[in-house]
């Protein structure tokens, strides 16, 4: 080859796994994502290190454990003081590491703040689109008064043809891919790193009727599930955007719609890649950040406590040159990974510290099967404090509800988890009482890991501070 691979990394917000066809899902609503699972590696078994989108992109752009770069929750939860400490650690984004490289880098996405760092072109609609800011600061304005929003949201689709996702402030994935498809076009003689974020199929999962299979399901009524919720705010919201609809089966029909869609723009940039002769050069990873619960174990349409239907998200790996292709690697891992992967397989090393995470490179080359005991997944958000450990048998959560969780608010306190993942992979049967040799061990390897993961943290602050010593 005559550069380094380029690298177009794409995250779903809020995919689940298990609603692709190439994870098991009986809809085909991926046709697009599947074939480019047969051209590369599929890990059956990734994993979120937390659940919050912040804290997600945080440690997928770092390859640092959240539990050492602070950043716990969800988009605008974290403290202030838990962003300076981040920014006071200086980890260095992927985007940095990819700029030094002479990678143009292109990042599309709205994050903003430290997940801007090392992107020559960044799209934030907040920061260059005039329009969408009027949008944003209307929908901060409607998300307190639900009922006014979903009215001014009718008014607005008949006279000025908005959709409602234009309300609620996300970028359309259009709109992404079209950008994309620019940028890809325009530095097609360059190396390439394009970080693209799609949020199309966060809630209120709106897309065009045309995406939208519909299920024969009649399971949960829409009525009985908003009286169920006790946070009246949120069962508003909920009301502004479904109420309309019969059963939650219409809802999760609506979910499947938005990832048909994004699946769609996916398709588009891989035909892009293919035209311009692209693709035997460029390494392409499809992931999300932490899935979405769909009435599982009371949660409704949100991603709130460690199950798997939140913790459990896709990673596909597809490049060309790999020798193994239409694999389906059983490797227990996390979404921390996926960075170290990156720099080995474009051999970059001289990053100056350690990863958490580790490289990937060899399940994608020889379809080595990592020999991980457990993994450790935590929550911050709504007020909860949870960690879960899982192995390929066993998933065990603690739970450490100090105050009244802000989702639901209702208070959860201390209790314990445990579940038999092969005889109940639904963790529907808590056996920790009945195993309670085995959900101490679980406990003391939690305490133990946080005591280990805080002695790390404490060292990289103090080498920190000797660094910027002014002599």
């Amino acid at each position: 080859m005559n550069k380094q691979p380029n690298v177009i990394f794409i995250v779903v917000d809020t995919l689940r796994a298990d609603h692709l066809k190439c994870y098991g899902y009986k809809k085909n609503i991926s046709p697009n994502i599947d074939k480019i699972a047969q051209q590369g590696v599929l890990f059956r078994n990734c994993f979120v290190n937390s659940i919050g989108t912040e804290s997600a992109f945080t440690t997928i752009a770092t390859g640092i454990s959240p539990f050492l770069h602070g950043i716990l929750k969800g988009t605008l939860q974290n403290s202030e003081d838990d962003k300076k400490r981040f920014i006071k650690l200086n980890f260095k984004m992927l985007a940095e590491i990819m700029k030094s490289k002479n990678y143009v880098t292109i990042g599309l996405d709205w994050l903003g703040r430290w997940h801007k760092k090392g992107f020559d072109f960044y799209y934030d609609p907040s920061d260059r689109d005039k329009k969408m800011k009027r949008e944003r600061f209307l929908a901060s304005i409607l998300e307190r008064f639900p009922r006014l929003k979903s009215f001014i949201s009718k008014i607005y689709s008949k006279k000025l043809g908005f959709l409602r996702r234009k309300i609620s402030g996300f970028t359309d994935g259009k709109l992404l891919t079209d950008l994309a498809l620019q940028m890809i076009e325009k530095n097609k003689d360059r190396k390439i790193f394009l970080f693209l974020h799609f949020w199309d199929v966060h809630s209120p999962y709106t897309c065009p009727k045309n995406f939208v299979i519909r299920s024969d399901l009649n399971n949960l009524k829409v009525e009985d599930m908003l009286q169920s919720i006790t946070n009246k705010k949120l069962a508003d919201i909920y009301h502004a955007w479904w109420g309309k609809l019969r059963y939650t089966s219409e809802i999760i029909d609506l979910y499947d719609g938005c990832v048909n869609k994004v699946d769609f723009h996916i398709g588009r940039i891989y035909q892009k890649l293919n035209e311009l002769r692209l693709l035997d050069n460029t390494i392409l990873i499809i992931t999300g950040d932490h899935g979405e619960s769909m009435t599982e174990h009371g949660v409704y349409f949100t991603h709130h406590k460690l199950h798997d239907e939140i913790a459990h998200i896709p990673l596909i790996i597809s490049y060309p040159p790999l020798a193994n292709k239409n694999v389906i690697n059983e490797s227990l891992i996390q979404q921390i990974s996926i960075t170290p992967t990156i720099l080995d397989l474009l051999e970059i090393s001289d990053i100056g510290y350690e990863f958490d995470g580790i490289s990937l490179k060899s399940c994608l080359l020889k379809n080595k099967v990592l020999d991980t005991n457990f993994i450790l997944i935590g929550a911050g958000d709504n007020g909860a404090e949870e960690y879960a450990i899982r192995t390929k048998k066993y998933k065990f959560i603690q739970l450490d509800h100090k105050n009244k969780c802000a989702l639901c608010l209702e208070y959860h306190g201390n209790k314990d988890l445990l579940f038999d993942l092969k005889k109940d992979p639904l963790e529907l049967n808590n056996i920790s009482e009945e195993k309670e040799e085995i959900s101490q061990e679980f406990r003391n390897l939690i305490a133990f890991t946080l005591k280990s993961l805080s002695r790390k943290k404490e060292e990289l602050v103090l080498r920190n501070k000797i660094k910027n010593i002014k002599l």
